[in-house]
């Protein structure tokens, strides 16, 4: 009997056991389900908001391309409306209005002017001061320290090849009543054309053929006085005469100096400039000049030399 019992008792407990696992696996395929169910649900709606995702971005991409395409477009118009077509030349009120679309006007470049490349060309400057460039055509064409020093090498050969030839060339007059000193520099084309070619040769190689034509523009003065001329024809004689005259109860020193077809007239004084043309035979200007000649400079030369 009890055998018997203990029999029904497992044979009871293992029914009871399976029907819990039956019932707990049913349980656990219906969660599954739902879970599966939802996890597809949960992708459908991830790959809608990718395919979403997408299109806004293509759509933002078009809008991007069509803002670009139509900023592109007003800017050309305007550029178009502002820039001068070629042959053309802007007024000056086209000009202002171009300077201030890029920033620049008078009062926001500080110690600076930006100009334009014709205003440069109608600019006069003079760039040269005794074989050497002057510092304000240094900075109007940006000239950099190394160009400044080869274009200065090729002055000063070029002054060298020009002083050499004067001073077998120069026509001296003995002096002569008011007269106290006379000197004409012959015209030579040949020598005018070669000195000329070295220059301007030498300047367009160092600086380009915008600041070199510029360079030698803002070079005329002292070229013309060197009597260099690219045509190949001399600029003609230059003559330097100097004279005393009676100014009221003083005598006075005059000179007169005929170049390039032009006369000037002055008096002699520390502040008047030395000749260009004969500076490779006086270094020393007036001075130099007096000394060889034998004439007395005005008590001016004197008070200056005093000065500390």
């Amino acid at each position: 009997m009890k055998r018997m019992a203990i029999v029904l008792f497992v044979f009871a407990t293992g029914a009871s056991v399976f029907c819990g696992l039956r019932s707990a696996t049913k349980t656990d395929r219906g969660e599954a389900a739902v879970q599966a169910e939802a996890l597809l649900t949960h992708t459908q709606s991830f790959a809608r908001t990718l395919i979403e995702r997408t299109e806004l971005d293509e759509h933002v991409r078009e809008l991007k391309q069509r803002l670009a395409a139509t900023a592109t477009n007003f800017a050309q118009r305007r550029a178009d409306a502002l820039v001068p077509r070629s042959g053309h030349i802007l007024t000056p009120t086209q000009r202002e209005v171009l300077l201030a679309e890029f920033g620049f006007n008078w009062n926001s470049t500080g110690d600076y002017l930006v100009v334009s490349k014709q205003t440069l060309r109608s600019i006069s400057l003079d760039g040269v001061k005794g074989n050497k460039l002057a510092k304000v055509v240094c900075d109007v064409l940006a000239i950099r320290p190394e160009e400044r020093a080869t274009i200065e090498a090729t002055m000063q050969q070029v002054a060298a090849g020009y002083k050499s030839w004067a001073e077998s060339h120069v026509q001296r007059e003995e002096p002569s009543g008011d007269v106290v000193a006379q000197y004409t520099m012959p015209a030579e084309a040949k020598i005018s054309q070669s000195l000329s070619n070295n220059y301007v040769n030498g300047i367009l190689t160092t600086l380009g053929k915008e600041r070199g034509d510029l360079m030698e523009d803002y070079s005329r003065d002292w070229m013309v006085a060197l009597g260099m001329n690219r045509a190949g024809s001399s600029s003609g004689d230059t003559t330097i005469i100097v004279k005393r005259y009676q100014a009221g109860d003083e005598m006075r020193l005059g000179f007169e100096l005929r170049q390039a077809g032009g006369t000037m007239s002055t008096d002699v004084s520390p502040w008047q400039p030395f000749p260009e043309a004969f500076k490779p035979l006086f270094p020393g200007g007036w001075k130099d000049l007096a000394a060889r000649e034998g004439f007395e400079l005005p008590k001016d030369f004197q008070k200056k030399a005093k000065k500390p």
